[in-house]
């Protein structure tokens, strides 16, 4: 790897904490003023300080099981895999029928019918 290269992936990474501090220090703050206008009210629980607040982001994520990266570059690639293999499952599926499917499709509904020795 090039220097160029290591120091660009360590501006992604730098990038990439400083968006996930943005995240918590704007979620966080959105979530406690949430919070602290309706909960105590309406379910008699303790006001939450900021900190508090990131921790219940946090735990919420967690419990939700939602850290993933949504359509970014590996989104991009699953998609791209997806369709190029239906493609190809396509055309295997329209050899195979052409060459056995139909006669195996009639032994199949013989055999659900129970016309299995007619057939």
């Amino acid at each position: 790897m090039t220097m160029k290269r290591v120091a660009l992936h360590a501006g992604h990474v730098v990038l990439g904490l400083a968006a996930v501090v943005l995240f918590a220090a704007v979620f966080g703050w959105v979530v406690m003023t949430a919070w602290n206008a309706a909960i105590p009210d309406l379910l008699h629980l303790p006001v939450l300080g900021y900190e508090q607040a990131v921790a219940v982001l946090i735990l919420i994520r967690i419990l939700t099981g939602r850290f993933t990266h949504g359509a970014g570059r590996c989104g991009i690639g699953r998609r791209r895999w997806h369709r190029d293999t239906a493609a190809d499952g396509a055309a295997f599926y329209t050899a195979w029928w052409d060459a056995e499917g139909a006669d195996a499709f009639k032994d199949y509904v013989a055999r659900q019918t129970g016309d299995a020795g007619r057939a």
